[in-house]
């Protein structure tokens, strides 16, 4: 990758991650409010939806990886490259999921959005258990959406059970 595209997306990458710190205090004041009897749930469905937003560009930017690591399977390519995008947009689906059961939209879609999110999230944690066995050079580029992952996978159990 040219060098000039890396630094853009390294900017890009800053941006967001300073967005989403932004969306993630308002979801955390919005909460604090609620707890406090005062209604804040236009601030949460804002934070909500505007994390949703953000995970979905998150899939968008290039993997992370060593100079010195080559995929030498089409395993490792699964687990490295294309799983942390397609966490990120079923963070993106979760999110999503939420913010229309916050709506309390009178359609069932949200329980879809809860279940499609849900059963992504528990795909891919369970090729990242097969990965752990098998000889994968380095996870660490997996961490940042892996934290973000296990929050919304237990508030999509929550919403479909």
């Amino acid at each position: 990758m040219p060098d000039n595209k890396k630094q853009a997306f390294t900017k890009l990458e800053k941006t967001l991650d300073r967005i989403e710190k932004i969306v993630l205090a308002a979801l955390i004041i919005s909460i604090v409010l609620d707890k406090l009897s005062i209604n804040a749930l236009v601030l949460t469905e804002l934070s909500v939806g505007g994390l949703a937003v953000l995970f979905f560009f998150r899939a968008y930017a290039p993997p992370e990886m060593n100079s010195d690591v080559k995929t030498s399977s089409f395993f490792e390519l699964l687990i490295l490259t294309i799983l942390p995008k397609v966490l990120w947009i079923s963070c993106s689906v979760s999110a999503m999921g939420i913010l229309f059961y916050l709506l309390q939209f009178g359609n069932e879609g949200y329980l879809q959005m809860a279940l499609i999110g849900g059963m992504t999230m528990a795909t891919s944690f369970i090729l990242l258990v097969i990965s752990m066995f098998t000889k994968t050079n380095d996870l660490r580029p997996l961490y940042p959406v892996l934290i973000r992952t296990a929050p919304l996978f237990f508030m999509d159990l929550y919403i479909y059970l």
